[in-house]
C-alpha cells in the first residue's frame, strides 16, 4: 500500500485509509477550504484527488480490485463523489 499526502494553503483537510494489498493513493491539495477522502478496500486499487482553489470537497470510495478513480477539482465550491463496488 502506498498513499501521500501534499498540502499547500490553509484549513485543508485530507485523510486516507486503506486495506488490502497493492493500493496507491494520493491527495494534492492548494487553495483554502479544502476536505478530500480516499477509502479503498481490496487490492490493486488506484485513487488521486487534486484540488485547487477554495472550498473543494471530493469523496473516492472503492471497494474490490483492480479500480481507478482520478478527480481534479479547481475554482470554488465544487463537490464531487465517486464510488466504484465491485
Amino acid at each position: 500500500m502506498e498513499a501521500s499526502i501534499a498540502q499547500r494553503g490553509s484549513e485543508l483537510d485530507a485523510h486516507i485509509n486503506q486495506v488490502g494489498a497493492y493500493n496507491e493513493a494520493q491527495i494534492l491539495q492548494s487553495g483554502f477550504g479544502h476536505q478530500a477522502r480516499i477509502n479503498q478496500f481490496g487490492s490493486n486499487n488506484f485513487a488521486l484527488i487534486e484540488q485547487q482553489g477554495a472550498s473543494q470537497t471530493a469523496l473516492i470510495e472503492q471497494t474490490g480490485s483492480d479500480k481507478s478513480a482520478t478527480v481534479r477539482q479547481s475554482g470554488q465550491l465544487v463537490d464531487v463523489l465517486v464510488r466504484q463496488y465491485r
